[in-house]
């Protein structure tokens, strides 16, 4: 499965960390917009995971499954 993933996060500092985690796992297709082929289910937990150690609830995180 492909999926894209978008975010916006408010603190800058909390931006970088989502961007350098997500250019670690994903392919950048713009400045907040990531693009993840072929990625299991556990590749989406630990996303997700990651992500939730990070944001707060001011931020907006979003996955999108791709056919």
């Amino acid at each position: 499965m492909s999926f894209v993933i978008a975010y916006d996060i408010k603190d800058d500092k909390r931006l970088r960390k989502i961007a350098k985690f997500m250019e670690k796992e994903a392919i950048r297709i713009q400045l907040s917009v990531f693009f993840l082929r072929e990625a299991t289910k556990d590749d989406i937990l630990k996303i997700v995971k990651k992500s939730k150690e990070i944001m707060e609830n001011e931020d907006d995180f979003r996955i999108y499954k791709v056919d």
